[in-house]
């Protein structure tokens, strides 16, 4: 295998700078900020829409569940991202049509634009989305996730940032954190408090990665956040090493498998970035949702396999991974704000029999358990 001259390594290296996970998220986050002139920082509680079921489930657990993104209720929307990825390559074509060797150059972009998708697809199987919203009483909500009569659980945004991070990067004193819970029934907490421990198995693929963000509907920034990587993969490496990284005639091997390595390295980079923002992306037509997202991806699947627990719905069989609320010293408890009662359960009784249960199970929400101002009739 042939060493990179010193230029292709001061090259590569620059490349390799362009081209930032970090950054990418934070950027992402500001981006989401910008269009909805929202802060994170600023989000005081988040909603959950559920059906009676759902809602007892979720008090009677301290328990929140995340389901596998490809079985959520929107069946395209990862399609859409994936999609997203192949529109903005053929712009990218489209634009460089004054080029020398345009046809080699394409031919090999087309050919790091399948390896792309093909990672992304891989990486993003085993994301598991948390839907929320930032309106607590929407009718598009209430049809799409109650048919009117289940329920929107306010839950405190800063405590559940607090059991989700908190218990594993040390950011909050409070003894609070968040486990799994096993398909045997057992209950586990993968993570450990130590930052530089965790970031290293994080980054071995041991823990899973937790995310958050508001979706993004406006395909304008869809596009920018897609393109700015992929000129790069266009540009700043087919233009200048196509004819490097173009294969032998008749061997079946690159012409620099050194390079042709390390391409493939910077691919597999932007391939995890994209993995993680599109699960964040869905068509403008579902704007009025106002949907915030928490997700998780694991990466370790023999981790997946025994926190990985199933539930039916509409004749399939849905895969989630079920997080647990509690103390360290084994009580369970939810950070819940609000609940807020669909348009159809108008009745007191509703109400009534609500409050009964929740000071049953010993949850304490004063007298934060709304009616929806939504009138409907039947």
């Amino acid at each position: 295998m042939e060493l990179l001259s010193a230029q292709e390594t001061n090259e590569i290296e620059v490349i390799m700078k362009k081209h930032n996970v970090l950054e990418m998220s934070v950027n992402f986050r500001r981006k989401w900020e910008d269009a909805s002139g929202k802060k994170i920082s600023e989000i005081s509680s988040i909603y959950h829409y559920t059906s009676i079921e759902g809602l007892k489930g979720i008090l009677d657990n301290s328990s929140l569940r995340f389901t596998n993104g490809k079985y959520l209720n929107d069946s395209t929307e990862f399609l859409h991202g994936i999609n997203k990825i192949k529109e903005c390559a053929e712009n990218i074509k489209k634009k460089q049509n004054n080029i020398e060797n345009k046809n080699e150059i394409d031919k090999l972009f087309d050919e790091k634009i399948k390896l792309l998708i093909e990672k992304v697809i891989i990486k993003s199987k085993n994301t598991f989305i948390l839907s929320t919203s930032l309106n607590n009483d929407s009718l598009m909500l209430w049809s799409n996730y109650s048919n009117y009569s289940g329920y929107s659980i306010g839950i405190n945004f800063e405590k559940l940032r607090k059991f989700i991070f908190g218990g594993y990067w040390g950011v909050s004193e409070e003894s609070e954190r968040i486990k799994y819970s096993c398909s045997n029934g057992e209950i586990k907490d993968y993570y450990t408090l130590d930052e530089e421990t965790y970031n290293q198995n994080m980054m071995n693929g041991k823990y899973p990665l937790v995310d958050f963000c508001g979706v993004i509907y406006n395909e304008d920034i869809q596009n920018e956040l897609i393109l700015y990587d992929l000129r790069v993969l266009y540009e700043d490496i087919c233009m200048k090493y196509y004819n490097k990284l173009d294969f032998k005639s008749n061997s079946g091997i690159y012409k620099d498998e050194k390079l042709s390595f390390i391409i493939d390295e910077i691919v597999e980079g932007i391939a995890a970035s994209f993995s993680l923002i599109i699960v964040y992306f869905k068509n403008k037509g579902f704007y009025p949702e106002e949907e915030f997202r928490i997700t998780i991806t694991v990466f370790d699947e023999f981790n997946l396999k025994e926190i990985l627990n199933f539930r039916t719905s509409n004749g399939i069989f849905m895969p989630y991974i079920e997080s647990v609320f509690m103390s360290y010293e084994g009580s369970k408890i939810f950070p819940i704000d609000s609940i807020t009662i669909g348009p159809i359960n108008s009745d007191i009784i509703a109400k009534d029999g609500l409050l009964e249960y929740i000071n049953h199970i010993g949850f304490d929400i004063g007298d934060r358990i709304y009616r929806s101002n939504i009138t409907l009739r039947y």
